[in-house]
């Protein structure tokens, strides 16, 4: 910044960090959306909320509770997991899940079962 007398001009375009601006953000915006999961597979909007959450491709640790979501049935969404490479703890929560069988949720999940073996409760 530079400072003329008491006034302060803020940084040019070029002198700001963009790509840390965008990351920030990812991160800010993944935050929100990880407790508020739940709240947006009842309101049938998992995909996009999921979409929020593994933006931040960044994150190590993530909780997933889709617990009492009765008429969840489609987990198609929550193999974005998959994709977070930094990710090593994963907690995700099914229970109550009334349309999700236990053979149902494992055979559609695989992959992240996989990966994390003792995450999932069913």
């Amino acid at each position: 910044m530079q400072s003329q007398g008491a006034l302060i001009t803020p940084p040019g375009k070029n002198e700001y960090d963009l790509d840390a601006f965008d990351r920030v953000n990812r991160e800010l915006r993944a935050m929100l959306a990880e407790p508020a999961l739940n709240q947006s597979a009842q309101k049938g909007s998992l995909q996009k909320a999921m979409d929020v959450l593994c933006a931040d491709t960044h994150r190590t640790k993530v909780t997933v509770d889709l617990s009492n979501c009765y008429q969840l049935s489609d987990l198609t969404p929550l193999r974005a997991l998959e994709h977070l490479q930094n990710l090593n703890q994963l907690t995700l929560d099914l229970s109550r899940c009334s349309q999700l069988s236990e053979d149902s949720a494992r055979t559609q999940l695989k992959g992240l079962i996989d990966l994390h073996p003792n995450a999932v409760r069913i």
